[in-house]
């Protein structure tokens, strides 16, 4: 195992050496190289292994961002600085990057600029030795920086990270290596709070994510998916993601009258624990997070947010409905259900939309939700908290 740089935290020191870990002999060494050739101390950069070489772009130092792309063979152990040309990506910090070895290309995805989160894509050639801006199809996930990504494959997938406005991601998202094309995964079970500074690696074809920051405390979990045998998502969540993405829409053409209110308040949208009914999240823009756990919260109300519910036990403990997603009701829509029961007019123009609701809703409302019916879409698959590191049991 090879580590490169990084940053003490404490001191305010950058460092640019590189050290290897033994798993035989359980012992840390610094690889030797020549000093004038090593690439300046940074944080924060991509450092990938293609054939006998170690790879390291991008980067910070504490006043600048790094776009150079610097090579360090394990069998001559010296640096080199590789001249590339083509469509060199922008100078950056708390991007990610993973090599895919078959058509010999090192990808990279998002990151920092100094301005702004990015969500563009690269990809170098090793053959070449050319930069090219990669072209996709699909809808590219959420700018974003200090996600991870991992290979599987011909398929790359990204988790967590956040964005210029603190807003943290718990989507995970897959890149078809083969098409160029993007699409989110529709991941069920466990599945991880949004996180940044977290690891993640694949071992067979499981993606195993450990710890991370979630904008309060620094976690130590560890999740596993497996990312080896990806399924179409059900009809349930194809439809109830629609729904809570397009509720104000169809409210424009229909109403929700006739719907069983189970429905309403389990498969499409969640009550908090104030009876309000809350859709999707307005701070990770997902429609899909709305399953709420209960999770003691200490933080003060503020002007800002709404009284959290009161421990009848404990007058000095407050308690809060949290979506998984780690975000609290305030935080997901309050949905105006005097809207959803009330009469609009239908015009022609409108027909074809209300046919294909009432479609869906019989669809979804006729079988049973644990049906094996699909239609195509993202692909799904479920996450599992590692019980050896949380003392519960893994779902499988």
């Amino acid at each position: 195992m090879f580590i490169f740089g990084g940053y003490d935290g404490r001191d305010g020191n950058y460092f640019n050496d590189l050290f290897y870990f033994n798993f035989e002999s359980q012992r840390w060494d610094e690889m030797p190289s020549i000093v004038g050739n090593r690439p300046e101390a940074r944080t924060d950069h991509i450092m990938v292994l293609h054939s006998s070489c170690i790879y390291i772009f991008g980067g910070y130092n504490g006043s600048c961002r790094f776009n150079d792309l610097c090579e360090y063979s394990v069998e001559k152990k010296r640096w080199h600085r590789i001249e590339a040309n083509g469509s060199i990506p922008s100078r950056r910090f708390g991007h990610s990057g993973v090599v895919h070895a078959a058509s010999n290309r090192l990808i990279v995805f998002g990151g920092w600029d100094g301005r702004d989160t990015l969500n563009d894509l690269f990809e170098f050639n090793f053959v070449t030795n050319e930069w090219r801006k990669m072209e996709t199809r699909g809808t590219s996930p959420p700018h974003r920086y200090r996600h991870t990504a991992v290979i599987f494959g011909d398929n790359m997938f990204v988790f967590g990270g956040v964005d210029k406005t603190h807003s943290r991601f718990n989507d995970l998202q897959r890149l078809d290596l083969l098409t160029n094309t993007w699409s989110e995964v529709c991941t069920t079970g466990s599945i991880p709070s949004s996180r940044t500074f977290h690891r993640a690696v694949v071992v067979g074809s499981k993606m195993y994510l450990l710890g991370g920051y979630d904008g309060t405390d620094r976690l130590q979990d560890l999740y596993a998916i497996d990312v080896g045998a990806l399924s179409p998502p059900s009809l349930v969540d194809i439809c109830s993601e629609y729904i809570r993405r397009n509720t104000d829409a169809i409210l424009d053409v229909t109403t929700f009258k006739g719907v069983p209110s189970d429905v309403l308040d389990h498969v499409i949208f969640k009550r908090d624990g104030e009876s309000h009914l809350r859709g999707k999240c307005k701070v990770c823009r997902s429609g899909r997070c709305c399953v709420y756990r209960v999770r003691k919260d200490d933080t003060p109300d503020t002007e800002n947010s709404p009284p959290a519910n009161r421990d009848k036990n404990d007058t000095n403990q407050k308690k809060e409905y949290v979506c998984l997603c780690g975000h609290s009701n305030y935080h997901h829509e309050l949905i105006d259900e005097s809207k959803l029961y009330g009469k609009k007019p239908v015009d022609s123009t409108s027909t074809k939309v209300l046919m294909l609701c009432g479609s869906i809703y019989k669809r979804l409302f006729d079988t049973n939700s644990s049906s094996s019916s699909y239609l195509l879409g993202s692909p799904t698959s479920r996450f599992s908290e590692d019980s050896s590191i949380s003392g519960k049991e893994c779902i499988t």
